[in-house]
């Protein structure tokens, strides 16, 4: 267990060491730090980590035979809100080669792929763009986006790891430009591979640029914060 704040607010004294009978009401604020991470738990493994937060309140009672009055309630704390800048991100195109009977070639698939932004969160939208080149005989099936929650914690020699999707899209490969397989005779009369390469980049970017192939995805409210 590790404490990440404790603030004390002394609310009202008493100079005579006593109150009459009455009910009484003590308002109070503070400003929490703004470095603070939001409450959250996770379980898996056989253990369970969370991070809360609490106010708990005591009334001291300066006779030795009486016990002091105490209460306590959770606190739900969330992060401070991510700066409004975005940060968008552009996916390297990745090429895969495409084979059959584990070693007889049939040509690569490269996909590329934007992000608008990589800062989120909770219930934010953002959008994400697609770009596929199929030069390969081999008929795409789908082709999503996903993005996925990994919670890892460690403690006492112990430790758990596990992962979700929170939020994912799907694409028709039929609607996706450059994604139809292509015959065996068009794949060997190809250009060059340098050639080759710089046009499926080219063609990649010009789709990506051009916003035709994109989704909106939005982080549900019960996603967890970096």
């Amino acid at each position: 267990r590790r404490r990440l704040l404790r603030v004390v607010v002394t609310l009202a004294s008493f100079p005579n060491g006593s109150l009459p009978p009455g009910s009484y009401e003590f308002p109070f604020s503070l400003v929490l730090p703004s470095g603070l991470p939001s409450s959250m738990y996770a379980a898996g493994g056989g253990g369970s980590c969370k991070i809360s937060y609490s106010v708990k309140a005591r009334l001291y009672r300066r006779e030795w035979h009486k016990f002091d009055i105490r209460a306590k309630r959770p606190l739900l704390v969330s992060a401070a809100p991510f700066p409004p800048e975005p940060v968008p991100y552009f996916a390297s195109p990745h090429t895969v080669p495409i084979n059959t009977f584990c070693c007889i070639p049939n040509g690569t698939i490269t996909l590329g792929a934007v992000a608008d932004d990589t800062r989120l969160s909770r219930g934010e939208t953002f959008g994400v763009g697609v770009a596929v080149d199929n030069s390969s005989t081999a008929q795409i099936n789908s082709v999503s986006v996903k993005v996925k929650e990994f919670v890892s914690w460690r403690a006492g020699g112990h430790s758990n790891h596990e992962w979700r999707t929170v939020v994912a899209a799907s694409f028709d490969p039929l609607t996706l430009q450059g994604a139809a397989k292509k015959a065996s005779a068009d794949i060997k009369a190809a250009a060059s591979p340098g050639e080759a390469r710089d046009a499926v980049l080219h063609r990649l970017y010009e789709t990506l640029h051009s916003g035709s192939q994109r989704s909106s995805l939005a982080i549900p409210p019960t996603a967890r914060d970096t």
